[in-house]
């Protein structure tokens, strides 16, 4: 049973789920639409959530953001700004 939250700084809830478990939900639901295949899509969204939710609450709030700037440069600007490590400029110490 999902939580309801208590503070502020909760993330953000679509219906049961937080936003981003309901976008893998619509993703799915949209690919399932145009396969003909949403009963499929949809169970399999499901259990993806659930996995994707168990795997998320070991690990500090904020990593999927830090994941994907680390692996695919999303929201990486052209020069640096500083205190932001360009993510594809590897460095090995």
């Amino acid at each position: 049973m999902q939580k309801i939250p208590n503070y502020l700084d909760d993330p953000a809830q679509m219906l049961f789920w937080e936003v981003d478990e309901f976008l893998i939900l619509c993703v799915f639901f949209g690919v399932g639409i145009v396969a003909g295949q949403l009963t499929a899509m949809v169970v399999f969204a499901l259990v993806l959530v659930r996995v994707y939710r168990k795997v998320r609450d070991r690990r500090p709030n904020g990593f999927l953001v830090h994941m994907v700037y680390w692996h695919t440069g999303l929201g990486a600007k052209t020069e640096n700004p500083g205190s932001l490590v360009l993510p594809f400029i590897r460095r090995v110490f």
